[in-house]
């Protein structure tokens, strides 16, 4: 819904969704995006089934003519490490993921910094040796609801809720390095230009990303 939309506001045209099988390949899928004329496709949140439309156009040599795009739930190492060199140039929107990017840790919002560097200290890494035990999002969540538990100065659901409908945390203070700003008809805590994009790229044997728009200061 949100691809059909806004694409015409972007200079883009909207072909339709390709639905994929549970299981087997999706040839079949490709081909019928391509032969509509798609130059490029938003892949599935699914890392698995990301997984497996990547191999399919691998398979049917057309990586040059489709151009693959994500969003966050193909932002974990295990992806890139699944999906093997068909990953390699998968673009893709998420929250601030700079601990696994090129961006230099002098450039990381305090607070996400503080964050990566604890969870790192307090837990070591996972068994890839790259990935931190810990997801800043969740991290970012549980301190909403602390702040919203202390202005509500109550563990009652409804008035912690009420509270957090009124938090404004500035930047400096957000795990996610963003500014986040709640209304009773406004949840998301991630304003659209606090999401950045990157890009995973393959060196060597190892996986890391290239961050090509970073969240508005």
């Amino acid at each position: 819904q949100q691809l059909s939309g806004q694409a015409a506001r972007f200079g883009l045209q909207y072909l339709g969704a390709a639905f994929a099988p549970a299981t087997g390949d999706q040839k079949a899928q490709v081909q019928q995006i391509i032969k509509q004329g798609a130059e490029g496709v938003v892949l599935s949140n699914n890392p698995a089934t990301a997984t497996k439309t990547l191999q399919a156009i691998a398979a049917l040599k057309v990586g040059a003519k489709l151009r693959t795009f994500g969003f966050g739930g193909l932002a974990g190492y295990a992806f890139p490490q699944q999906a093997g060199d068909p990953a390699n140039g998968v673009v893709f929107a998420s929250t601030i993921q700079s601990y696994l990017s090129d961006v230099p840790e002098a450039r990381w919002p305090a607070a996400y910094h503080d964050f990566v560097k604890k969870a790192q200290t307090r837990f070591g890494l996972a068994s890839n040796g790259v990935e931190i035990k810990a997801v800043p999002a969740a991290g970012d969540c549980i301190v909403e609801w602390a702040r919203a538990v202390q202005a509500a100065n109550d563990f009652d659901g409804d008035k912690v809720a009420r509270a957090w409908e009124k938090l404004d945390v500035p930047s400096a203070q957000s795990v996610l390095g963003v500014r986040e700003r709640f209304s009773p008809d406004a949840h998301d805590a991630v304003p659209p230009d606090g999401i950045a994009v990157y890009q995973w790229v393959k060196n060597g044997a190892a996986w890391g990303l290239k961050q090509l728009v970073g969240p508005a200061a």
